[in-house]
């Protein structure tokens, strides 16, 4: 319910953490794996971590989580009047749609189910109108992102990678190249 009480959420959130950390157990983490490879005909992988390695990763991928959600509430800042004490609840729905998003495969990146799921759980704080500037906007911000570290990874490799020569192609085949050509 998009109206409920923020606190009926945190017993679901509490389960969702305590879910993810089970799953990330090495063990459990290594079986869920390799039985997902062999529905997909894969061979399975030697996972080698530890709970330690899990801990570091699943950390990791939380502060990466934090720093999306607080950037669209900088972002969303800049596009309407938003309180401090409504980051948490906007943080939380920007995650929230970030991992719908993620995991509805069959669109590229989330497009369009990142932005409604974040409609949906901003509903009650904002005019539709509002959150999807909010939505949109930083879409388009993390492509202009994404872009800009594109080219900077392409200038940056420049060099790094042989261009490959042109092969001579064998006469037999009939596909010799042209006389002066390179």
């Amino acid at each position: 319910r998009a109206n409920a009480e923020p606190t009926l959420y945190v017993p679901l959130a509490a389960l969702l953490l305590l879910a993810s950390v089970v799953f990330l157990m090495p063990p459990v983490f290594r079986r869920l794996i390799n039985r997902g490879l062999r529905l997909l005909r894969r061979e399975p992988l030697d996972i080698t971590a530890t709970y330690g390695d899990m801990l570091v990763l699943f950390g990791a991928r939380l502060v990466g989580h934090l720093m999306l959600g607080v950037g669209f509430v900088l972002f969303a800042r800049g596009v309407s009047e938003i309180t401090w004490q409504q980051a948490p609840a906007m943080i939380a729905a920007y995650v929230g749609a970030w991992l719908i998003g993620f995991l509805a495969v069959v669109v590229p990146m989330g497009i369009g189910v990142r932005e409604g799921v974040l409609a949906l759980l901003l509903q009650n704080q904002f005019p539709f109108g509002v959150i999807g500037v909010m939505a949109l906007g930083y879409r388009t911000w993390m492509l202009v992102r994404d872009l800009i570290a594109a080219l900077i990874g392409v200038w940056l490799g420049r060099g790094i990678v042989p261009t490959a020569a042109p092969h001579a192609v064998s006469s037999a085949t009939g596909n010799a190249p042209l006389e002066g050509s390179p």
